[in-house]
């Protein structure tokens, strides 16, 4: 355990004291890291965690140390480990391009009060996880990382599972560095992946075909498992194909890449403001596929554009008068329901009573893409819908009890042959999932074709 107190939040004194507990605490059964908690608003989030004591007291209210290269500038690679944390967040995201790969090791792909930041569409993914570029999986198709999962002030528990060799400081660290982990979301999941017998975590060079082995251990039945490469679906166990009119799930966004171009000074476009989008299904299921936190909604001046959720129908609106800040992240909205049920997608500007400009009408399995599109005061618009891998799973889950299908065993083990490697850098990470719900991620193993 460590305890990762924001680094802003605290003086020297409360640093010495939480640096004090943590080594008062480690016994042979036992191991406190120390670390603390790194909190911009324009760079992310990134828990630090040490080899040593908290030492010296640094804090990212500092000028020399609010920014990525002021932190990073500050720690030493050999002794500190950046892990970037809730990294989708749209106000908190991270940039992985700006990340130093010396100290950012791993990524945080599940955390306990808000969810997964697995991939955009994954299961059990959280409703602050929005924005494009900044997930578990395209940390990875950018940086060697490992996964983690981990907590966030007390509200639930996931874990940070660790191959070490010593249950102590320097041995953790040493492990943590090396990316031999994985990441639980329940204690007692046991999760073994390997490429050509290379651990998870771990990068090497390869030519021919790829031996892939996974072996797993779940504290309930297991209900699904897949091994990703290069974050695409490469093998599936336990999806049973679906029924012809089984539940599909769209995530849908709206985009208006030229809105505050249009809007600035242009009295005749604003003049013609509300602009709205609907959309109805008779038996589909609508839910917002994100949230702005309170704290930064206060910030924002004006009703912000959104979409509004009632039963079978979501609607859209840019009301008159706001010019505020504005991305396509904040406009998504997620529909689940029968594949043939029929979709009805309306735009129009005024009041959202009035007759619309556009009006489209499909089965929801073919409501995908772009799937509509136009001029408005806002310029150009489009809406555009996605196909979400976990969808059927999600789906299975919320139907019922929420008990996913078992493969009738906690226990999996099997190999695979990847025969036609992809060139260049691959990458490769094996998630599992309970008849619960509760799900694992190793880490990726990382291979570069010779």
């Amino acid at each position: 355990m460590a305890l990762t107190e924001h680094s802003g939040q605290v003086d020297a004194r409360a640093w010495w004291r939480l640096d004090a507990r943590g080594q008062l605490e480690n016994t042979p059964d036992f191991c406190a890291l120390a670390g603390f908690e790194w909190s911009t608003g324009l760079y992310g989030h990134e828990n630090v965690i040490l080899r040593g004591g908290l030492a010296p007291f640094l804090s990212d209210q500092w000028k020399e140390t609010s920014t990525l290269p002021g932190l990073y500038a500050a720690l030493d690679p050999a002794t500190a480990l950046a892990i970037p944390h809730h990294p989708a967040d749209l106000t908190r995201r991270t940039n992985f391009a700006r990340c130093d790969p010396k100290l950012v090791r791993l990524v945080e792909l599940y955390q306990a009060q808000r969810g997964s930041y697995e991939f955009d569409g994954c299961f059990k993914q959280s409703h602050q996880a929005q924005v494009e570029g900044c997930f578990g999986q395209d940390a990875a198709a950018l940086l060697d990382v490992g996964f983690i999962a981990s907590s966030d002030h007390g509200e639930g528990a996931s874990y940070a599972c660790v191959l070490a060799e010593k249950l102590d400081r320097e041995h953790l660290f040493d492990a943590l560095r090396a990316r031999r982990t994985y990441g639980a979301t329940v204690k007692g999941m046991l999760v073994d992946f390997r490429v050509d017998d290379h651990a998870m975590g771990e990068s090497f060079a390869a030519s021919g075909p790829r031996r892939v082995r996974l072996k797993l251990r779940g504290v309930r039945e297991l209900a699904d498992v897949v091994v990703f490469r290069n974050g695409v679906p490469w093998r599936v166990v336990g999806r049973a194909e679906p029924a012809a009119n089984a539940s599909v799930e769209r995530t849908l966004t709206f985009d208006a890449p030229n809105a505050k171009e249009s809007l600035a000074g242009n009295a005749a476009n604003a003049a013609r403001l509300p602009f709205w989008v609907r959309v109805r299904a008779a038996a589909c299921d609508f839910e917002s596929a994100g949230e702005v936190p309170p704290f930064a909604r206060a910030m924002l001046q004006g009703e912000l554009p959104a979409w509004k959720v009632a039963p079978h129908e979501a609607v859209f609106t840019w009301a008159a008068g706001y010019d505020g800040y504005w991305e396509k992240a904040l406009a998504r909205v997620r529909l689940r329901g029968p594949a043939d049920d029929s979709v009805t997608i309306e735009a129009g500007t005024g009041p959202a009573d009035t007759a619309p400009a556009f009006t489209k009408t499909a089965a929801l399995r073919d409501v995908a893409g772009k799937v509509a599109r136009g001029d408005s005061p806002l310029g150009a618009w489009e809406l555009d819908a996605r196909d979400s891998f976990d969808g059927p799973l999600s789906s299975q889950r919320s139907a019922g009890d929420g008990a996913l299908r078992s493969l009738g065993t906690r226990d999996f083990e099997q190999e695979w042959s990847d025969e036609e490697p992809p060139p260049g850098r691959a990458w490769y990470y094996a998630r599992t999932v309970q008849v619960d719900g509760e799900t694992a991620w190793s880490s990726p193993v990382y291979v570069t074709a010779k």
